[in-house]
């Protein structure tokens, strides 16, 4: 008969068992965590490659890739005079319609017939209208029937407030041979003004150095402003619009400069024929951002503004998006219009 085991060694054989059932736990676990350790890296991978192709797709650097770049036209065999932008894909720096010509002919070949603008009776509102410069020679084909204010536009200024009329070669520029041409504007405002629809001139400035200048010294605003009353004087007009674009966020003494040179025109515009109107062009966002335009000072001093509602998408834009959207994702000028509103009177 086979001896019974004695008290002790019934105990370390417990304690083997105890020891051996641990040890059994503690590979189990680690191969759990190595488990988990590999599954950790793969996830992360599989989320890294899938953040990198989200980020081609949406830059669509897929598609760029496997595309050959088109030539860009040579320009200088364009038929034309004046400008109009030129689709191209390309790897090259955008092309803007200030920089391309256009056949001006082909503007005005579009089928009249299919022309359903019409009105009947007087405009319940203001329809403001520009008259580029390079449609003077088909002035007759303009339907006027549809606008309450049209300005012709448009005559650019330099740092000193002095009217650019000529190029670097002394070429007579073309906005400043229509404005005096003699008859074609002349007979252009007659017309207008028969039909009860004021006429004014644009006064631009695109450079940003010259508007710097210009709006911080008071001696070049002066000149502006006798440059301007002298043109409306001289030709008969209803008035200045005023089309300076400053890109960027200038300045406090900038953004109060082209303030005063405002209020000083509006002042003595009035002064010298209170029949005259003072319209501003300004930014969309001006109301939400700070813009060389103050909303709020401008509407108190001047009879419109005038809101340039588009570029919310231009050729440099690092996304795809509509030039002027009315609603939508993001800004759009119905957003926009309502920080507007909050500090400009509707009826301005």
């Amino acid at each position: 008969m086979e001896a019974l085991p004695d008290q002790n060694e019934l105990k370390m054989r417990y304690e083997l068992e105890k020891v051996y059932n641990q040890d059994q736990k503690l590979s189990s676990l680690e191969k759990i965590v190595k488990v988990e350790f590999f599954v950790n890296i793969i996830v992360g991978l599989l989320i890294l490659a899938i953040m990198i192709f989200v980020v081609f797709w949406r830059l669509d650097l897929l598609n760029l890739l496997g595309k050959q770049v088109v030539p860009v036209p040579d320009l200088s065999k364009m038929p034309t005079t004046e400008r109009v932008v030129v689709a191209v894909e390309k790897e090259q720096t955008p092309v803007f319609i200030s920089e391309q010509s256009v056949d001006i002919d082909k503007a005005f070949q579009a089928d009249s017939g299919s022309i359903r603008l019409t009105s009947s009776g007087n405009l319940k509102r203001e329809v403001f209208g520009f008259l580029p410069y390079w449609v003077m020679t088909r002035l007759d084909e303009i339907n006027l029937k549809l606008l309450t204010t049209v300005s012709y536009f448009g005559l650019e200024v330099d740092k000193d407030g002095e009217i650019i009329k000529y190029d670097s070669n002394g070429k007579m520029l073309s906005p400043w041979f229509y404005f005096q041409s003699g008859p074609i504007f002349d007979n252009f405002i007659k017309k207008a003004h028969s039909e009860k629809i004021k006429v004014q001139v644009t006064l631009k400035c695109f450079n940003q150095s010259n508007i710097i200048s210009l709006v911080t010294s008071q001696s070049a605003r002066k000149k502006f402003i006798d440059n301007a009353i002298f043109l409306v004087n001289s030709r008969g007009l209803d008035g200045v619009n005023i089309d300076f674009e400053y890109i960027g966020e200038p300045s406090k003494e900038v953004r109060d400069g082209f303030s005063s040179l405002v209020i000083e025109l509006n002042t003595e515009l009035k002064r010298q024929n209170p029949n005259a109107s003072l319209t501003i062009d300004t930014f969309v966002d001006a109301a939400s951002n700070t813009r060389i335009h103050d909303p709020e000072i401008l509407s108190k001093n001047s009879d419109v503004l005038v809101i340039m509602g588009y570029d919310f998408h231009t050729p440099e834009s690092s996304l795809a998006g509509p030039v002027a959207p009315m609603e939508g994702y993001g800004n759009s000028i119905v957003g926009l219009l309502g920080s507007y509103l909050d500090k400009v009177p509707a009826e301005k």
